[in-house]
């Protein structure tokens, strides 16, 4: 039963710290759960119904509990059984990988690159999940680079104003960043 599954997923101990034999016990636990649950339930666990996917309140509980390093790692192992929806990857991005000093810019990166793979996203919802980064990170060169991959991805499909976007963003983390000197 999937609201089984969710209540041993919670009893699960929070790890946000880099403790590896603990970290590794959790993630062995969770996927013990999920693999005592038949295949169509360990999807719905996973990544919502087949032919509604979702944001899985398993899914999320789990990598609340874990490092935002490990959480991507996590949602990757996953992503090589499943593809998951638009706002799995985007609570990744907003949820996990968002810092006040942008520590972890580079893994909403990871993330927003792996989400260009993914088959039949729109031009519009690719340029969401960039809003969502850009709106979240702070590192001016994850910024940057993530806005390449983006061009590199859809060529001259881009609109003017996610490049206003892009530049006004990145005015006001130079701004920032002068203020804190």
């Amino acid at each position: 039963d999937n609201g089984l599954a969710l209540e041993f997923i919670k009893l699960l101990p929070t790890v946000k710290t880099e403790r590896e034999a603990e970290l590794k016990n959790v993630i062995q636990a969770f996927w013990t759960i999920i693999d005592q649950v038949g295949r169509v339930r360990r999807r719905e666990l996973l990544v919502g119904p087949e032919k509604k996917p979702t944001l899985a309140p398993c899914f999320t509980t789990f990598v609340d509990k874990l490092p935002p390093e490990q959480a991507v790692e996590q949602f990757f192992r996953i992503l090589q059984e499943y593809e998951a929806p638009q706002e799995t990857y985007k609570y990744l991005q907003s949820k996990v990988c968002k810092s006040d000093n942008g520590r972890h810019d580079e893994l909403m990166q990871k993330v927003f690159r792996r989400y260009l793979e993914k088959e039949g996203v729109s031009p519009e919802q690719t340029a969401t999940m960039f809003q969502v980064l850009l709106g979240d990170a702070k590192s001016q060169d994850v910024i940057q680079t993530t806005f390449n991959l983006l061009l590199d991805h859809f060529g001259d499909l881009t609109e003017p104003r996610l490049f206003q976007s892009v530049v006004q963003r990145i005015g006001i983390l130079e701004k920032q960043s002068r203020e804190q000197k």
